[in-house]
């Protein structure tokens, strides 16, 4: 079978050379091409150039966007529907869920209690009259550990006096 001088290539099997087939090139479909702009829907922006925008006009199209949703949160109600979905608690009132005792978190006791550090951590003031725990009053001191820590501790300021020479 004789290869045709057309403008198909040869099948591989016709190939009588023995290299392998050349790879085919790759054909991308044609159609209009979008300039980056026109593909942002920014045509007329002044100030771009290979399709960067202008810090100010991309600022001013971000208040643009916030104030619609802002507008369109309103219309829709979603203030309401969140006030709706909060619960009202009654003065120092504690619930109870599947047996566990809630207490729902009240800033002014809490600020009677202690404060807040710069940090954002709460100290609690220091009680005068402790609640006294039953399980801290049944532990006892056993001497034989404080016998063998005030050894250790005579030990290492022994050591530390007097060093020894190496």
């Amino acid at each position: 079978m004789e290869a045709s001088k057309g403008s198909k290539r040869p099948f591989a099997v016709e190939d009588d050379n023995g290299r392998p087939p050349s790879p085919r090139k790759v054909r991308f479909p044609k159609g209009k091409k979008l300039k980056v702009k026109e593909s942002l829907g920014f045509a007329d922006v002044e100030g771009s150039s290979n399709g960067q925008l202008d810090p100010d006009f991309a600022a001013k199209e971000r208040a643009k966007r916030r104030s619609e949703r802002r507008e369109e949160e309103v219309a829709f109600g979603s203030t309401a529907e969140i006030s709706l979905a909060e619960v009202q608690y009654e003065d120092d009132s504690t619930f109870e869920i599947d047996g566990i005792e809630i207490e729902p978190f009240n800033l002014k006791q809490e600020l009677k209690e202690g404060y807040f550090e710069e940090s954002g951590n709460f100290v609690e003031y220091k009680r005068e009259r402790e609640i006294k725990d039953a399980w801290l009053d049944s532990v006892s001191i056993d001497s034989r550990f404080v016998a063998k820590r005030e050894e250790r501790k005579l030990l290492k300021m022994i050591i530390k006096t007097f060093p020894q020479k190496t």
